[in-house]
């Protein structure tokens, strides 16, 4: 598979002029001429979105472009923004693209041609995006649902094991990660078609639990600082969950907590627990609620073929993962635990690709017909 630090780059140069503007091409992979099929990818976040164009060769995909695009270059509009890139590409290779497949978070229209998420300053209207650029064919997809297909693309060396036992063959599998919300996927094995299908959930909107009278005082300031009525685990599971773990604990004075520090994202609150008190009691709750969620997880899964991690909470800090998170997360009934010992847990380091190659595999299998 090819690597996703030896990818194209294309940056938009000015916000909101898409149509006069260029991309500029700094690098691209294999060659563009020979190449009959091409697919757009992209996958859409609360930060930007990340661009892949794919040749369709033998029913697999092969990346040749990559690029990122941030939000605030973007603004509202996101079909004049995709018009510009496949435009900018047409001009540089001659090369028109006849299919497209979308990815973002929530759920799309029923008839996969419509998104529109709280975490997105734009909607994706897969209608539009086909009128105005005359493609063949587009759809949406949940962006994890979208990863999940994207798991057998990833180098070996890109996932490692947090908890390493053997997987059991064709065993269900689940993908969670703790990143902008709370996603989640479970595959089950398709023995007619000899391939996993993937179920995409919401569980991250599940009500959190609280334990104690400590972590119900959490859940009191959190419904309080966020103006909710109710209290979900992505509230607690998430990257702003930090940061909102953070703030209320300088709220509440609690110990260590005195000082009224900042930090510019949940990332840099992690990355600093060795040096304050309140980073680290905040990493501590997080990584102990992720493991609780993903425990409840468990349970509606059994997932023997193996739980993967996806997104910086799992990859950047795999040490509080193996300190905090895996002692939680076995911390139950002993008659339960055997159960837990069978399902290995890994970490994928590079979901980016994953994304990208999983949104194109879908648009492979939903497709089907269309390409052949």
């Amino acid at each position: 598979m090819l690597k996703l630090d030896r990818l194209l780059s294309l940056l938009l140069i000015t916000m909101g002029l898409f149509s006069a503007e260029r991309y500029a091409i700094k690098e691209h992979l294999g060659s563009m001429g020979d190449k009959k099929n091409f697919l757009l990818c992209a996958n859409s976040s609360g930060r930007g979105v990340d661009c892949g164009i794919f040749s369709l060769e033998n029913n697999k995909p092969i990346l040749l472009l990559s690029t990122y695009l941030k939000n605030e270059d973007i603004g509202t509009n996101f079909t004049d923004a995709i018009t510009a890139l496949l435009a900018q590409l047409q001009d540089t290779y001659a090369t028109t693209i006849k299919y497209a497949c979308f990815s973002g978070p929530g759920v799309p229209s029923a008839n996969q041609d419509y998104l529109e998420h709280w975490r997105l300053p734009y909607v994706i209207d897969a209608k539009k995006i086909i009128a105005q650029n005359n493609l063949t064919s587009a759809i949406i997809v949940n962006d994890f649902l979208a990863m999940s297909y994207g798991v057998n693309f990833v180098d070996n060396n890109k996932i490692t094991s947090l908890y390493d036992v053997k997987a059991e063959h064709h065993g269900r599998r689940v993908i969670i990660g703790a990143g902008a919300g709370l996603g989640t996927v479970s595959m089950i094995w398709d023995e007619q078609h000899q391939a996993y299908t993937s179920w995409p959930a919401e569980a991250g909107t599940g009500d959190f639990p609280p334990f104690d009278a400590f972590e119900l005082e959490l859940v009191q300031r959190m419904k309080k600082i966020r103006k909710f009525s109710t209290m979900h685990w992505a509230f607690f599971v998430a990257q702003p969950g930090i940061q909102y773990l953070y703030q209320i604990l300088q709220d509440m004075n609690y110990e260590g907590c005195a000082s009224d520090k900042k930090y510019p994202d949940a990332m840099a609150i992690l990355a600093d627990v060795d040096n304050n008190a309140c980073c680290a009691k905040t990493a501590e709750l997080f990584y102990k609620f992720y493991a609780r969620f993903v425990y409840n997880f468990v349970w509606n899964t059994l997932p023997f073929g193996g739980i993967y991690l996806v997104g910086e909470t799992a990859t950047q800090h795999p040490e509080m993962l193996t300190s905090i998170f895996l002692p939680e997360y076995f911390s139950c009934v002993e008659n339960k635990r055997p159960l837990l010992q069978r399902i290995p847990i890994y970490i994928v380091k590079n979901d980016v690709s994953v994304g990208l190659y999983g949104i194109a595999q879908y648009f492979l299998l939903e497709k089907k017909e269309l390409l052949s």
